[in-house]
């Protein structure tokens, strides 16, 4: 766990996640914050991602260790990121991420979490990271919401993890069946989102 109260560690991580656009010229789609760790979905189009992991890894655990009165360091190591270039592939992304409390038994549904940019979007918390427009759920918030909370299979979990693994995001073909996994399949998604995009 953080060096400190959930709280605490959700207001510093958002005063620096606040500096990525300005700074670095990365975009935050999606954020979310574990009791130990953290998760995010970013466009970075100039590569700065690395920048601005380093600055954030490095400026948040000299403030957590300042106020903790820990000497040893906060990240247990560097952080894993993987490309996503295709839609479907992110949209899986998405589910996932906002999903990580809920595996976790932390909350019930996924707009139950309050350290989460879902919290921020839906008007639930006021906060400084600046995310960028989520269409998804603009577009229709119930439907979304409704298919955010339909859990994955243990399968489909052991695909994303994999996936995620992999410096450039793909989902594997199944070695037991040699079949690709549901989630490349459009029909998992809510008709309401566009999935020409």
């Amino acid at each position: 766990h953080f060096p400190c109260p959930d709280s605490y560690a959700w207001d510093l991580f958002s005063d620096y996640l606040y500096l990525f656009p300005v700074g670095f010229d990365v975009k935050i789609l999606l954020f979310v914050m574990m009791p130990n760790h953290l998760h995010m979905v970013v466009r970075d189009p100039l590569g700065n991602l690395p920048f601005a992991m380093a600055y954030f890894m490095r400026e948040t655990s000299r403030e957590m260790g300042r106020v903790s009165k820990r000497i040893n360091k906060v990240w247990g190591g560097p952080y894993h990121s993987s490309v996503i270039d295709s839609y479907l592939y992110f949209l899986q992304v998405y589910k996932y991420v906002y999903q990580n409390q809920t595996r976790a038994g932390l909350c019930k549904s996924v707009e139950d979490y309050d350290f989460s940019s879902l919290s921020i979007l839906l008007g639930k918390i006021q906060s400084v990271i600046p995310l960028e427009t989520d269409d998804m759920l603009i577009s229709d918030p119930a439907e979304t919401l409704l298919w955010l909370n339909q859990g994955y299979s243990i399968d489909e979990i052991q695909d994303l993890k994999g996936g995620l693994r992999n410096k450039k995001f793909r989902i594997r073909i199944r070695p037991e069946t040699k079949k690709h996994s549901p989630l490349e399949l459009w029909e998992s998604f809510p008709r309401h989102i566009d999935k020409k995009n």
